[in-house]
């Protein structure tokens, strides 16, 4: 990729949810957090009326605010949370106010349930943990610490609807688990819990979690650095694809193969249709990409191969995992 200027912000502290940022969002690092690059992402023209039923990021933010109000076995009084939202002008009132928030709440309470049946919960407050790579201190501050059938479980519950395809839960809590170990705690699995399903991943016995740290302190230098055909979708998706597959396909048949996920497909949006992808590389078709497929997919197998290799393993032909994307 084109090179840029020399870092010369070079981190000696960094936290695990900014080195997870950094490899799941490159173009984004790269070019708003290493050069400070802005885009026009949509108009924020002011709403001259009430809204008639709430937005995704509104849905999210009000899940939320229900986690954290009945985190810790509290309760939930629709009526004040309702005079509340609707003095901050955010209630869709057309659509049944008081409706839509119950909704929330339980999803917000499937949540907490869905937690609850992990296990019991170990420590009073967020665990903190901390280990140095590569001359870096990385600390990484993880919500929950449960007791579950299988061990000791780093939990992260969400407001999220599904979190299992998504790169930046996968690999914050792959960030989290290495800091872990390489910091002498026995925790050797992660869980994210979202509204419809979870995500898990458990390390590996006998892996050096200092020196995969610092691969991937080197992989996020040079995310800061270059243009790298490394992508939030795509990447992913090449490596599960290669893993799944009953035969190997050629490289650049792989890469082809994975079209939708680079140009989207009417239901679900690409890589190309993120703006900082968009930005950097939306000039590439899938054939331009499977041109370079060696590097694109020497790329993906770096930085996702572990955290994919890390996914519970059920009975598949020869042990391998059969999980999905």
């Amino acid at each position: 990729g084109a090179l840029m200027p020399p870092d010369e912000s070079a981190a000696s502290s960094l936290d695990a949810w900014e080195l997870a940022r950094a490899l799941a969002k490159p173009q984004e690092e790269l070019a708003r957090r290493r050069l400070g690059l802005s885009l026009a992402l949509r108009d924020e023209a002011l709403a001259d009326r009430e809204p008639l039923e709430l937005d995704g990021l509104d849905d999210y933010g009000l899940r939320e605010q229900a986690l954290s109000m009945l985190a810790g076995g509290g309760e939930l009084d629709l009526a004040a949370w309702e005079a509340r939202i609707a003095g901050e002008g955010r209630l869709p009132m057309r659509a049944g106010g008081r409706r839509v928030l119950g909704r929330i709440r339980d999803e917000a309470r499937t949540v907490l349930g869905r937690l609850e049946r992990l296990g019991a919960r170990v420590q009073s407050g967020q665990l903190s943990l901390a280990t140095t790579a590569s001359g870096v201190l990385i600390g990484a501050t993880v919500p929950e610490l449960r007791q579950s059938a299988e061990g000791p479980k780093l939990c992260w519950p969400t407001a999220r609807r599904s979190v299992k395809g998504s790169a930046l839960a996968q690999m914050q809590v792959w960030v989290s688990l290495l800091v872990a170990r390489a910091s002498g705690h026995e925790v050797e699995r992660g869980v994210v819990v979202g509204v419809g399903d979870e995500l898990e991943l458990g390390l590996p016995a006998g892996l050096d979690a200092q020196a995969a740290l610092g691969a991937l302190l080197a992989l996020r230098a040079r995310v800061r650095s270059e243009t790298l055909l490394l992508f939030p979708k795509l990447s992913l998706e090449l490596v599960a694809a290669r893993r799944s597959a009953k035969r190997r396909l050629e490289d650049r048949a792989l890469v082809r193969s994975r079209r939708g996920v680079w140009e989207g497909n009417g239901m679900d949006a690409g890589d190309r249709d993120d703006p900082w992808v968009g930005a950097l590389f939306g000039h590439l078709s899938i054939d331009d990409l499977a041109d370079r497929a060696t590097e694109l997919l020497e790329l993906a197998e770096s930085v996702w191969g572990p955290v994919f290799d890390a996914r519970p393993q059920r009975a598949g032909k020869g042990g391998k995992s059969t999980e999905g994307t």
